[in-house]
């Protein structure tokens, strides 16, 4: 599972992305027991809408955390100061993204919402909604802000189509994508008034991209893990 926050209305510190993963830490045991623990499966996933010519490798956490450093270094300093990061896994890596945090629930353009972005749909990934509420009602609370777990409730938590992986061994390699295509290309301004946000259309998620950047991803030299 990662996490992935963008703060709009204010830059965050180093002490506040602190602050955050210290909260996580208290919090990510409530997730543990919702993903299964059997063994991976050996089922392909049928996508009929992205084809890749070659099947990515399983991401370890220590090559997941190597690449995606490379992947932030690419990245401009006044984009990295507008997020913070913060990671944990257990069996599959998912992205959750939490958006406006800092402005009202009234906003007309911005909103506080939630994207979770997950490449085998096939497990469910809305069944993580409380868990994922109760950690947005920890940071809001440690933050001394007024939210009520009746307002937080009132959230959007969205799950749009994404790219799916095609065995149980690619979910790594496609959170990077959706980190990477997210922090270079959605706006600062957004709503999710009408729905899914207006930039994340079906074409967003286009195959070419996503197949060049999975070549971005072999270029990088393999760290000696």
């Amino acid at each position: 599972m990662v996490a992935h926050l963008q703060a709009q209305k204010k830059r965050m510190t180093k002490h506040e992305i602190e602050e955050i993963k210290e909260i996580f830490e208290f919090t990510t045991p409530c997730f543990s027991n919702t993903f299964p623990h059997h063994e991976r499966s050996k089922r392909r996933i049928n996508c009929k809408n992205i084809i890749i010519r070659k099947e990515k490798k399983k991401l370890d956490t220590a090559a997941f955390e190597w690449y995606f450093r490379n992947l932030w270094k690419s990245f401009s300093d006044d984009k990295k100061s507008s997020f913070g990061y913060l990671d944990c896994l257990w069996n599959h890596w998912s992205l959750l993204i939490l958006c406006h945090f800092g402005e009202s629930l009234e906003s007309k353009i911005r909103a506080p919402c939630m994207l979770l972005l997950d490449s085998l749909q096939m497990a469910n990934p809305k069944r993580l909604e409380p868990n994922i509420r109760k950690f947005v009602f920890d940071i809001y609370k440690e933050e001394g802000r007024p939210e009520s777990k009746q307002l937080i409730s009132k959230i959007p938590l969205l799950v749009p189509k994404v790219p799916q992986q095609r065995n149980g061994e690619e979910c790594g390699n496609f959170v990077l994508y959706f980190i990477n295509l997210f922090m270079d290309g959605a706006p600062e301004n957004f709503s999710v008034s009408e729905g899914y946000p207006y930039f994340m259309k079906k074409n967003w998620f286009g195959p070419e991209a996503l197949e060049h950047f999975f070549r971005k991803l072999d270029s990088i030299p393999k760290p000696d893990l």
